[in-house]
């Protein structure tokens, strides 16, 4: 059997490629994870294999005024016949090639197709040798098919060499509807620009019967709490490992991102019998996921109105609506997680 050489952001953190790494490696006992960086406050305890450069490489480059590639710096696992997943084209700036090529390679596509193609950590920065690295890729995995041909364009990569995968989650789904809470909650990170947060706010200052919880960490945790001060209903809860936990106490979740990969977020509210409001629809995924009337909502753009609109209506019929949620949840389940990988593995 092959073994699993998962090249990923630290898996001890917050968000969606951090968590397939986690479930990768619970599901797959041939698969190992190597980060480039540590967290210094971990949020997750998960097992990886911190990538060192050698203190001689990194005198050697610089006596050698950077002639040597930065890739060859770190050390890498010196095997071949395995297969090498990756998470960030960031990462190509740093595998030596040979390692590429003695190996299977699957790139794993997280995102949307145009934030790839333009984002540093993708291949808006070192495009050229980002797009080289890909001669030596197997499999590109989307999470979604509306991705395929948007990014196989943007890559001039064969589209006949595209797999199509769903996420999953680490925590244990429910198996029926709860009760009725009025605690709306969101877990992200906090960095506003993609995760507007700011409406967030905007819509607890409108419904003070309400408490509005968020949780996470990140650069503008300051700013997000200027924005909501006087607003009494808003609570900062921090960065949590018990997302259970969370939704035992929540009613619904919101959502208000302006771009999403996939949204793993909702995936695990669904598991959690937790309707989700979608502020605004900014990712291909939200209407596969989310329901209208269904599991909760997905507003095509954002009004406070509109969303207050909808947590009424899944307030009137909640049993409904938390019963659809924990049943939609069954497709993204690690059963199919499973199965879906193992036929990717299988054909390399």
């Amino acid at each position: 059997m092959k073994k699993i050489l998962n090249i990923a952001i630290n898996p001890c953190g917050i968000g969606g490629t951090e968590t397939f790494s986690r479930v990768l490696n619970r599901h797959f006992n041939n698969s190992i994870t190597y980060s480039h960086s540590r967290l210094e406050k971990p949020i997750f305890d998960a097992r990886f294999v911190l990538i060192k450069r050698p203190i001689y490489l990194k005198i050697l480059r610089k006596l050698s005024l950077n002639r040597i590639p930065k890739r060859n710096l770190y050390s890498y696992p010196s095997s071949g016949d395995n297969i090498i997943i990756i998470n960030a084209p960031c990462d190509f700036d740093n595998i030596p090639f040979r390692v590429l090529r003695n190996n299977k390679v699957i790139y794993v596509a997280h995102s949307q197709p145009n934030h790839i193609w333009t984002h540093g950590n993708y291949f808006g920065a070192h495009r050229e040798s980002r797009l080289k690295a890909l001669q030596y890729v197997d499999r590109i995995v989307c999470f979604s098919q509306d991705h395929v041909e948007p990014l196989a364009n943007y890559l001039q990569y064969p589209i006949n060499r595209f797999r199509v995968a769903t996420h999953s989650i680490e925590i244990e789904a429910v198996n029926k509807p709860k009760e009725f809470q009025r605690t709306i909650i969101t877990i992200c990170r906090l960095d506003n620009r993609p995760k507007r947060l700011d409406r967030f706010v905007a819509v607890a200052k409108f419904l003070p019967d309400y408490n509005f919880e968020i949780y996470g960490n990140g650069q503008d945790e300051a700013l997000i709490k200027e924005m909501a001060k006087g607003i009494v209903n808003i609570s900062f809860m921090g960065a949590t490992n018990d997302v259970a936990g969370a939704h035992q106490k929540a009613g619904m979740f919101l959502m208000t991102s302006e771009y999403e990969g996939f949204g793993i977020t909702i995936i695990e509210s669904l598991s959690q019998a937790t309707p989700v409001l979608i502020g605004e629809n900014s990712f291909v995924m939200a209407k596969n996921i989310i329901q209208d009337g269904v599991n909760g909502f997905v507003s095509e753009k954002f009004s406070v109105d509109q969303v207050i609109n909808k947590i009424k209506l899944i307030e009137q019929d909640y049993r409904t609506y938390s019963e659809q949620a924990y049943m939609s949840f069954e497709r993204f389940n690690a059963q199919s997680f499973i199965q879906q990988w193992k036929i990717i593995f299988s054909e390399l």
